[in-house]
């Protein structure tokens, strides 16, 4: 089963993705492990992530999907995974669903027919909403 977390910081998406990753038997897939990955790997997307966090600016969607689909290819992320901060954004919801980066089981459709407005994006999730932030690539 692919499953993903999403809502607001200190919500506890981290640690039920754990639990939810050990029942699944997945790993669990964390945007900002990946992201402390690359940069103390000093690889090419480490050093570009890591002028945009050291900035306070989001990591652009290009670098954060890119650093998405290594981490799905690699082979304990087949069947079974938990993302836990991916997706946050339009254009990394794109990616997920349409081109097929892990094709979360029947999810992303849901939260992608949930979208509201381009600008503030909200996606509605069991009940509740979760504010999704939508960028142009300018930052804005």
């Amino acid at each position: 089963m692919r499953l993903l977390i999403m809502g607001p910081p200190g919500a506890g998406k981290g640690t039920q993705a754990v639990a939810l990753a050990r029942r699944v038997q997945g790993p669990h897939i964390s945007t900002g492990d990946i992201f402390r990955t690359h940069v103390q790997q000093q690889t090419g997307l480490g050093t570009t992530a890591r002028r945009y966090i050291d900035a306070g600016e989001y990591v652009p969607d290009d670098v954060t999907n890119a650093m998405i689909k290594e981490r799905l290819a690699q082979g304990d992320a087949g069947d079974a995974f938990v993302l836990d901060g991916y997706p946050r954004t339009v254009d990394q919801l794109h990616t997920l669903d349409v081109d097929g980066v892990g094709q979360v089981d029947e999810v992303a459709g849901r939260i992608h027919g949930a979208v509201q407005s381009a600008a503030g994006v909200k996606a509605n999730l069991l009940g509740g909403t979760s504010a999704v932030r939508s960028e142009s690539p300018s930052g804005g």
